[in-house]
């Protein structure tokens, strides 16, 4: 709905994502939805991973959030100027980061085209009073590793950005966990629809097979084997064509 009224559901699905999931948060008081979502952002600095959580521990009742924020270095998906921060969050489902930069050894956190590198000088540009400056990425979990992946063999992030990374199965998980004691029922519906959205997206965590899967047993008694004849050079497996019109079980 909100990525409708901000005239972006034409573009992405990760604009109809963004909407989607930071629309309907923004409901909740922070402390009762974003603290939990953010506190899983992780920082690969230890001392910048405790300011995090301490910034965090500052916000309460509905915290601001700018979607889409358009400036010189680009789109921003979210903004979040909390109490003493100044938070960027880059949300991708199925795209990639967009970069320009190539294989070009000499680009630098001023020069880099890479999105997450224009988006740390946006914040830069933004930032008042000198607060802390934080930069997001959020992505399923094979795409948020390759871009940390790919970022640590390369200094294109400005300094003065702490850049933290966090995956939707992580989301998905940390809602699961909330404890709704003391939550009036309308939020605990809306962290319900959010859960049901990420899993809606397939964006969930690949725990294995199903228990009661792997409790089954196989044995020879479940097949056929029969040698083929001597003079059979090779095996022939029977097929029935299948009726499109018809509808078939498959029997445990």
């Amino acid at each position: 709905m909100l990525a409708e009224i901000k005239n972006k559901a034409s573009h992405t699905m990760e604009d109809q994502l963004t909407g989607d999931f930071f629309g309907t948060i923004r409901y909740l008081p922070f402390e009762k939805g974003l603290l939990h979502v953010l506190s899983a952002v992780r920082f690969n600095d230890v001392l910048v991973q405790q300011e995090w959580l301490r910034e965090l521990q500052k916000e309460s009742g509905h915290t601001e959030i700018n979607f889409w924020l358009k400036h010189e270095e680009g789109e921003i998906d979210l903004l979040l100027p909390l109490t003493n921060a100044l938070v960027g969050i880059e949300i991708k489902y199925f795209s990639g980061i967009s970069s320009e930069d190539g294989n070009d050894l000499e680009i630098t956190s001023d020069t880099s085209r890479n999105q997450l590198a224009r988006y740390a000088r946006m914040l830069l540009d933004l930032r008042e009073d000198n607060k802390p400056l934080f930069l997001v990425f959020l992505a399923p979990f094979q795409m948020m590793q390759a871009v940390e992946k790919s970022l640590e063999e390369r200094n294109i992030i400005k300094q003065e950005v702490s850049l933290g990374y966090i995956c939707w199965e992580d989301v998905l998980e940390t809602l699961t966990a909330i404890d709704t004691t003391g939550y009036q029922p309308g939020e605990s519906l809306i962290l319900t629809d959010l859960i049901h959205l990420l899993k809606k997206k397939k964006l969930m965590r690949y725990r294995g097979f199903a228990k009661d899967l792997l409790q089954k047993e196989v044995s020879k008694e479940a097949f056929l084997f029969q040698k083929p004849a001597a003079d059979t050079k090779s095996w022939h497996w029977p097929t029935k064509l299948l009726n499109g019109d018809v509808g078939y079980v498959c029997n445990n």
